[in-house]
């Protein structure tokens, strides 16, 4: 039998927390259940960067100087040594464009100083 509320009309069954209004009064059941969200302080900042160090990358800083096809980039770093440098997922994923001139900042291993992923753009 299905569940009747107010206007008798049949309620489906994803609706089923509403019966705690129409039934009740009240929907402070459903509300109890929830979580409040995690708000992110200074030092969880802090810890990422430490946890970006700890994965082993070295993030500078630099400047596009050329666009190359598959998504490859000539970048000047800070220390003004030119390195190739590829898009990461996330910013093709969002279709993050970049011109010539345009600051971002970029991850290398130190395996290899040469070349780099780029991970944002400023």
């Amino acid at each position: 039998m299905p569940l009747l509320c107010g206007s008798n009309a049949p309620v489906k069954s994803w609706a089923w927390g509403l019966r705690f209004f129409f039934v009740l009064g009240t929907i402070e059941p459903l509300m109890a259940a929830r979580k409040p969200r995690k708000k992110r302080n200074r030092q969880e900042t802090q810890e990422t960067a430490a946890q970006a160090i700890s994965k082993g990358f070295i993030e500078m800083h630099g400047v596009v100087e050329e666009c190359l096809p598959a998504a490859s980039f000539r970048i000047r770093i800070d220390n003004g040594q030119i390195i190739l440098a590829h898009l990461s997922g996330k910013m093709r994923m969002n279709r993050i464009r970049l011109l010539p001139g345009d600051e971002v900042k970029l991850e290398m291993t130190p395996y290899d100083l040469t070349k780099g992923r780029i991970v944002y753009r400023y």
